[in-house]
């Protein structure tokens, strides 16, 4: 067995944001345990500044066990970048405990808040995942991955994380540790664990939580990982949650009946204009009737732009699919005059078969840039999810990254809607933005992107496509046909 101590968010300063008995205490407690590593993962410094970075390197000197330190997006402020490598670079490097690669990685950016994965620390981090071929891999970074809930409004994941989570998928990364959004959460994602650390001693802490940090636990080597997470909190109360990750991926000895099948297409973007192909719209629509599913479901971007004209065109084409059709809208259906077109042309609510019930949700707002659901979208969300039936939920927008794409499909409030998903045991997630299809499982819900049905400019680089998706009671089968 290997043991962690996982602490983040120090913001350590003379001023108020840090608070000193907090970090005494966890540091003591850390201390008195038998760990084999510390591990911080960034925001060591409250503003970047010289007088912190001393501060902090003396009180580090407490700590009685190996360390790695990652930099956070405080510690790079005021070209604290090069302050951190003066104080801490010592700490940022690979170390190998009990058959496990902890593999530290840069996410920040100076000055801003964001986080992002330049060309060459990617480079970096896959030349070491893959030279890491016996041992179990733990990557290290500040930002998260993917939206958390009780963090607000979501802007700060990885800017790039859809690329950083394939890569994750295809080496086989069995735990990625993070922290910046000051709470605690762990998630399951597709065979890896991700854990945030909740801040240890910043005085900045969310929903009323005390400061914490987290006790994490590696075991079972025989047969893949088992991962224990602990977080401990400040007044002495606990969390404790397990995951066990496989040595390979094994799919599901059982499937269970099939329950339905569906075909999953997105950014028709029927227009005149030159990158709108028909030609390829027809032929898709032509693959998918040989199917024959028992459902359609369009994720948005039925037309170009929200004219009238489109709208027509976009009915005439689909009404040639044989099998029932589903939509939502997509950012461009509800531009200029769309917002009242869509509703002209096509319905908009949720529909129930013996088994499952389908819930449309409704993510664009007329003319803007961003994705957001609110709180009374929530509350409706919450509201229809209430059901024994399997669940399918379909939006335009993402709720997770998406490779070879910028983040800037996400939703803003995507942390607490996910958490909403998958208390409610929903079964599949359909999305349709950024033009590239993406299929992975977060805890027991299923999350499927799908690429460019017929609009030529998108980011797939093998092409036009849709994903058929076989629904059985125990499992989610997704594969992306191009035509």
């Amino acid at each position: 067995m290997v043991k962690v101590a996982h602490i983040s968010d120090t913001h350590i300063t003379y001023g108020n944001a840090f608070n000193r008995t907090a970090f005494d205490i966890a540091i003591e407690k850390i201390n008195k345990s038998d760990v084999d590593l510390v591990i911080h993962t960034g925001d060591v410094t409250d503003q970047g500044l010289r007088d912190e970075y001393e501060y902090a390197a003396f009180l580090f000197n407490k700590i009685e066990k190996p360390l790695i330190v990652v930099p956070g997006n405080h510690d790079v402020r005021n070209v604290g970048y090069e302050l951190f490598d003066r104080f801490f670079g010592q700490f940022f490097k690979k170390v190998e405990v009990g058959g496990i690669s902890f593999i530290p990685i840069d996410t920040t950016v100076p000055d801003v808040g964001d986080g992002e994965l330049d060309f060459y620390e990617m480079e970096r981090l896959k030349e070491k995942l893959f030279e890491e071929k016996e041992t179990i891999k733990v990557v290290i970074g500040h930002h998260h991955l993917f939206p958390l809930p009780f963090t607000g409004r979501e802007r700060n994941v990885i800017s790039n994380s859809g690329d950083l989570i394939e890569l994750f998928n295809s080496s086989g990364v069995a735990a990625y540790l993070s922290g910046h959004k000051h709470v605690f959460n762990v998630y399951k994602l597709s065979d890896t664990v991700v854990i945030n650390a909740g801040a240890v001693s910043c005085r900045k802490t969310r929903k009323g939580d005390v400061n914490s940090f987290n006790f994490i636990n590696f075991d079972n080597f025989t047969n893949g990982v088992d991962v224990t997470v602990i977080a401990e909190y400040i007044d002495g109360s606990r969390e404790r949650k397990i995951f066990s990750i496989p040595e390979k991926s094994k799919a599901i000895s059982d499937k269970g009946a099939k329950l339905l099948t569906i075909v999953q297409i997105s950014n028709t973007c029927v227009s005149d204009r030159f990158y709108f192909r028909q030609d390829v719209m027809e032929k898709g629509i032509e693959t998918i009737n040989k199917i024959n599913p028992d459902f359609v479901i369009h994720c948005g971007n039925i037309v170009d732009a929200g004219v009238e004209r489109y709208f027509e065109r976009a009915v005439a084409l689909l009404s040639n699919l044989k099998s029932s059709l589903m939509v939502v809208p997509g950012r461009n259906d509800f531009s200029f005059n769309g917002d009242i077109f869509f509703f002209r042309y096509f319905s908009l609510k949720p529909f129930e078969t013996e088994k499952i019930k389908f819930v449309p949700v409704v993510t664009v707002n007329k003319d803007a840039k961003t994705g957001r659901l609110g709180r009374s979208g929530l509350k409706f969300l919450k509201k229809e999810l209430e059901t024994e039936k399997e669940k399918i939920v379909y939006l335009h927008h993402n709720l997770l990254p998406v490779p070879h794409n910028r983040e800037t499909g996400i939703l803003e409030d995507a942390g607490d809607i996910i958490k909403l998903l998958i208390d409610k045991g929903v079964k599949l997630v359909l999305t349709g933005y950024g033009d590239n299809s993406f299929f992975t499982k977060l805890e027991n819900v299923s999350f499927v992107n799908s690429g460019s049905f017929s609009w030529e400019l998108h980011n797939n680089p093998a092409g036009f496509s849709f994903n058929l998706i076989e629904i059985y009671e125990n499992d989610v089968c997704v594969k992306e046909i191009y035509f």
